[in-house]
């Protein structure tokens, strides 16, 4: 460092470099108002992992395979997408999951054009072939069977549509099984119940079966604060009245009806009922408790010395610790 009178000077190492300026404070005089120039906001920085994937689609909307297995990263074959299969393809994979469903499925055959459980037959053999092909399956033969039986829409609201489409689907194919494979299906979806019908005019209490495959959710007022254990208890002994003749006062009558589960299906559908106006507060409510994180709790004895074991100490967040 040089000095010159009473100042000294010293050499500025990174002079000529790209860091010539940095953190250099400029000087102001007094009364002298600062000029700082605002810089522009930079774009925030994506992680690709995260990025919006823009898919080139074909004219009619569809992905070629190479597009599908590129972002495919698991082993399962991936489902051709179009606007007509948005709701097809999750109804099909979770038919095709259920190994009880695939094989009765892969076992039917019949002559009818568009009977849907050949059709899912196709599907389900498609597949299983794409599999070791690395290919892209589709069931456009499925939707198009499903258009031309005409029961339910394949594009629509997903809520509504999704149910309605897999209960047309399911009766169906209900109707497409005989013989064996109606009894092997029937063994697989139906639950037996017992119906017990009380008079209210004579008190006579009369008893009857009833095979159920789809049961359905009723939300009471106070949804959000029940669990989904206790709306399918609900559903299955569920109660109500209703007009009927009655035998033994030989008149129609009020009835009382209560329902009382005698064999469970190894395998339950059950309808949510999508058009509730407590669905979505009821399952939002679900999806919270789900992944809450249970709040850390002081354990009621802690080991002291004298047990051979070390005090527990928390952190210094105290009860508002979490990781534990």
């Amino acid at each position: 460092m040089s000095t010159i009178q009473f100042v000294g000077y010293a050499p500025n190492p990174r002079a000529h470099t790209p860091l010539a300026c940095f953190n250099v404070v400029p000087y102001y005089l007094d009364g002298q108002e600062t000029c700082d120039e605002e810089e522009a906001p930079l774009p925030a920085i994506i992680p690709q992992f995260y990025r919006k994937l823009e898919l080139r689609r074909s004219r009619n909307g569809k992905l070629d395979d190479a597009t599908i297995l590129k972002y495919n990263k698991t082993d399962h074959v991936p489902m051709e997408t179009s606007t007509s299969s948005m709701i097809t393809n999750p109804i099909v994979l979770t038919l095709f999951h259920i190994p009880a469903l695939r094989n009765l499925f892969l076992s039917h055959i019949c002559e009818d054009e568009h009977c849907l459980a050949c059709q899912l037959d196709f599907v389900f053999r498609i597949i299983s072939d794409k599999r070791k092909l690395k290919e892209a399956a589709s069931c456009a033969n499925l939707i198009r069977s499903l258009v031309v039986s005409g029961g339910s829409p394949v594009v629509g609201p997903v809520t509504t549509t999704t149910q309605s489409l897999f209960t047309h689907l399911m009766n169906a194919v209900n109707k497409s099984f005989v013989g064996d494979e109606s009894q092997k299906l029937a063994s697989i979806l139906e639950s037996e119940l017992t119906v017990l019908k009380r008079c209210i005019r004579c008190s006579e209490l009369n008893a009857s079966d009833e095979r159920k495959t789809f049961i359905s959710l009723n939300y009471p007022e106070a949804a959000e604060q029940r669990s989904m254990s206790y709306l399918l208890e609900k559903a299955l002994h569920a109660k109500g009245q209703h007009q009927g003749p009655c035998a033994s006062c030989s008149v129609t009558s009020r009835m009382d009806v209560t329902r009382r589960v005698q064999k469970l299906a190894p395998i339950l559908l059950i309808d949510t009922n999508a058009s509730s106006p407590k669905f979505s507060e009821f399952w939002e409510k679900q999806l919270k408790m789900s992944e809450a994180r249970p709040r850390y709790r002081l354990p009621d004895k802690e080991c002291s010395l004298e047990c051979g074991g070390r005090a527990e100490r928390p952190c210094r967040y105290g009860v508002e610790c979490r990781n534990r």
